[in-house]
This record gives C-alpha cells, sequence and structure tokens, in this order.
C-alpha cells in the first residue's frame, strides 16, 4: 500500500472532501485521525473504516479555536509518536451578497476557512520541525483565483490560503525540508453548498446552471491529495487545481 504506516491528520472529517481523503487515504494504509464538530458522524465514519481493515480514530475539533487543534495533534504524537501529513480541510461557505451585512457568515468563513488552517498549521509545525520531515497540505478552492457576485468574503478567504500556504512553502520547504501543498478544488458535491441561505445567491446558482453541471465527487478531490502525498521526496507538488471536465 502507498502510505503505509503514515500518520495522517484530517480536519473537516465528517462530510464531503474531507470524508473522501479519509476514506482513500486509509484504503492505502495511512493511519488517520478524524477531527470535526460532529462527533456522532465521526464515530460512525471511524467504525467504517476500521471494518474495511484500515486504522483510524478521531477527536473532535473545532478549528475555530486554536486549543483543538492543539489537542489533536497532542493525542496523535501520544497515540502514534509521530506525525508524517496534515490535512487543513475545514471550510464553511454561507455565501451571500455583501450588501445584506450577514456579519456571523463573515465571522464564520474568516475563522473556519483561513484562522482554521493557520491554527492547523501552528500546531503541527513544532512535531514537524522535531522531525525534520512532514507534509502540510491546505484544501483551498478554485474561487481563489476568480470571485463572483455573492462571494467576495469567500472567496478572499480561500485567496488568503493560497497566499499563506506559499509563504509557508517558501519559509519551510528547502530550509526545513517540510513540504507544503495547496489543493484547489472546483465545483464539488459536498454538505458545504447547504450553508448557502441568502436567496439571491440560491437563485443565481439555479440560473448559472451550475447545479446542473456534472460536478467533481470529494473523491475526486481525495485522489488528488494522494497524488500529492505520494510524489517522491524530491518533489513538492505546490499547487493543484482540479475542476469538473465541465466546468467553464
Amino acid at each position: 500500500m502507498k502510505l503505509d504506516k503514515k500518520v495522517v491528520i484530517v480536519t473537516g472529517a465528517s462530510s464531503g472532501i474531507g470524508e473522501a481523503i479519509c476514506f482513500k487515504l486509509a484504503e492505502e494504509g495511512a493511519t488517520v485521525v478524524m477531527g470535526a464538530r460532529r462527533e456522532d458522524i465521526l464515530e460512525q465514519n471511524c467504525e467504517k473504516i476500521n471494518q474495511r481493515g484500515g486504522n483510524a480514530c478521531y477527536v473532535p475539533t473545532d478549528v475555530t479555536f486554536r486549543g483543538d487543534l492543539e489537542r489533536i495533534v497532542k493525542f496523535t504524537l501520544d497515540k502514534f509518536g509521530r506525525i508524517d501529513v496534515m490535512i487543513n480541510n475545514a471550510g464553511v461557505m454561507p455565501l451571500s451578497y455583501f450588501e445584506s451585512l450577514d456579519h456571523d457568515g463573515w465571522d464564520a468563513m474568516v475563522d473556519t476557512n483561513f484562522k482554521g488552517v493557520i491554527y492547523g498549521c501552528g500546531a503541527v509545525l513544532p512535531a514537524f520541525l522535531d522531525q525534520g520531515d512532514g507534509h502540510i497540505i491546505n484544501i483551498s478552492s478554485d474561487a481563489a483565483l476568480k470571485t463572483f457576485p455573492g462571494g467576495s468574503v469567500y472567496t478572499a478567504t480561500k485567496a488568503a490560503v493560497n497566499v499563506f500556504t506559499e509563504g509557508l512553502r517558501a519559509e519551510l520547504s528547502a530550509s526545513k525540508g517540510i513540504r507544503v501543498t495547496c489543493v484547489m478544488p472546483g465545483a464539488t458535491i459536498s454538505e458545504i453548498s447547504s450553508t448557502i441561505e441568502d436567496p439571491k445567491v440560491i437563485e443565481n446558482r439555479k440560473i448559472s446552471g451550475m447545479e446542473e453541471m456534472r460536478m467533481l465527487l470529494p473523491e475526486d478531490v481525495a485522489g488528488t491529495v494522494l497524488y500529492a502525498i505520494c510524489a517522491s521526496k524530491r518533489a513538492n507538488v505546490n499547487e493543484i487545481i482540479v475542476r469538473p471536465t465541465d466546468q467553464a
């Protein structure tokens, strides 16, 4: 198996892309430590992976709290002695037109999509520095490259993830031997779109035909993540954009 004996932490692991990443990496032999807010679903997913011969455990984790990320890292080190890959995947997308002044939605996106990534990287970095090895993978979005009406704050958080990830690579790759990757999926079937409540945004998504597009499956993104992890140690796969074939 490609990832035999690798230990991987995945945030946002209870559904969508995060869930698919956990199942894919476990199939390839990785020990997966799953973090998310919904403990009941984490427990179910762990049971499924373990019943299939994989190795998974979980720690309830809210990435908006720095202490939760420090806790999942400590748990993993205490239990397995090392961490090979940290995948910061948790994200929310309550899109709205800025004129709606959805302050709660803005805070949720900044706190989860951007600060959650920073907290995850900060929590795992001391272990990676001690090991002289490690791989950080931040899940962004192709929306980081092109904004759209109703997505100004969301796309700003994803653009921030891109810039932060590149800065991290410049600091850590050549001098510390720590690989850093940014994965930018296009339109993907996921629960994340269920957080959209602004009726204007919902209507415009219907008009644009996005809801009828043959979107990526979370498993497609998981395969991309696996590719980045399995690249030669000589190769730091810095950025990957993966979009649906049908996406213009």
